[in-house]
């Protein structure tokens, strides 16, 4: 086995370093250009008059990208805006029970799955390029008191999170190559060690990655129900004697 000098090694180090720095710095300056050429993505959205939520981009620029255009199993960086898609809504209805088989029936057939549901809570995720025809379908459910619709642009950190990543398979490769010239058990063993680091920071970046993409693909909707019985005070008063002493709650329970 060959064996490297410490001179000869701490120069291969500076080398090393040297060329991945320089490989960074082109990388960040060839996508902070790109990005720059797209141009940027308007946040947000906008309630009309009527209560209608829609986004604060074009009509051709607000639907995200579905699951078939973000491979959760991939890193690889694309050049196509990643949008992360929210929504809240407060529903008023009459039958629990009823509203949330009406909730699961939608989730269904927008092909998507239940994230959370209890206390009258029931949260889902459904393919992003089916998220504005769910939220159109909301008022099948019950009837909208208070909503919220937030949209996330997280291209950049996206863009970032891929060019570290490349840099750090770069110089993940160098340090294999400098570990296979071998050298004394000691410099073997400090190679040894970085490439351990620097593969534990690319499985980072990858889970990273992932999880960005999932945020993505899968948009989430969240539901809160109030049990229309829950509006009517306690101290109403009926205009006649004999309906006073029904009980409210009766009434409401008969109709």
């Amino acid at each position: 086995m060959k064996r490297l000098s410490r001179s000869a090694l701490a120069l291969v180090w500076v080398w090393v370093f040297a060329a991945c720095s320089s490989y960074m710095g082109v990388e960040a300056s060839d996508f902070a250009n790109q990005a720059n050429q797209e141009g940027t993505y308007a946040s947000g959205i906008v309630v009309d008059t009527r209560g209608r939520a829609r986004s604060a981009a074009s009509e051709s620029d607000r639907s995200p990208k579905g699951p078939g255009s973000t491979d959760a199993g991939s890193t690889s960086i694309s050049k196509d805006r990643k949008v992360v898609y929210k929504a809240e809504y407060s529903l008023r209805t009459s039958n629990l029970t009823v509203a949330l088989a009406r909730a699961k029936a939608l989730v269904q057939e927008m092909g998507g799955w239940v994230q959370e549901e209890g206390s009258g809570k029931f949260s889902f995720r459904v393919p992003a390029d089916k998220f504005w025809a769910t939220t159109e379908k909301i008022t099948d459910i019950g009837q909208i008191l208070d909503h919220s619709i937030k949209s996330k642009d997280v291209t950049e950190e996206y863009m970032d999170l891929g060019i570290r990543l490349q840099v750090r398979k770069k110089f993940l490769g160098q340090l294999e190559e400098l570990y296979a010239k071998g050298g004394s058990l000691q410099d073997l063993l400090a190679v040894k060690k970085e490439i351990d680091r620097v593969t534990e920071e690319i499985e980072r970046l990858e889970g990273k990655i992932r999880f960005l993409q999932e945020q993505v693909a899968w948009s989430t909707i969240r539901l809160r129900f109030l049990v229309q019985s829950e509006y009517v005070s306690r101290d109403f008063n009926l205009p006649f004697r004999w309906l006073q002493s029904l009980g409210i709650q009766t009434l409401l329970n008969a109709r």
